[in-house]
């Protein structure tokens, strides 16, 4: 794949890892993040729940039924007094890999939007947040 900012060829190398598909062309990561470094993170756990994302806006599956977060055991000094607190917030990475519009007509309400006006998790590095009771 190509860069269509600077031109660089990536086809020798796992394209996948090296930039993004935007707007229906390849953007490798020194264009699309300035040149900066990738920061490096560890998971602590996982969010599980039966929610798939379908084409389209939305999400498939039951959105009754609360999604889970599981922390590896090794986090478990980390939560003390948890349970006092009434809210959280939560940051995530989405990690499923999807071609990112830059602009867009959101689902809600039909509004054309970017991305970060948007809960979109199709998004340029792919970090969530939310908040939680």
């Amino acid at each position: 794949m190509k860069c269509k900012k600077c031109g660089n060829d990536f086809k020798d190398h796992n394209a996948d890892k090296m930039g993004e598909i935007i707007d229906g062309e390849f953007m490798c990561n020194s264009c699309l993040y300035n040149g900066e470094d990738a920061f490096q993170i560890y998971p602590i756990g996982y969010v599980r729940n039966n929610l798939k994302r379908g084409r389209g806006f939305g999400l498939k599956g039951s959105r009754h039924k609360p999604s889970r977060i599981e922390l590896f055991s090794s986090q478990k000094p980390f939560l003390y007094k948890i349970e006092d607190e009434k809210k959280l917030v939560i940051v995530f990475y989405l990690h499923n890999k999807k071609s990112i519009k830059s602009t867009f007509r959101r689902g809600i309400d039909g509004k054309k939007v970017g991305v970060f006006s948007s809960r979109t998790p199709n998004r340029p590095s792919r970090i969530g947040i939310t908040r939680i009771k």
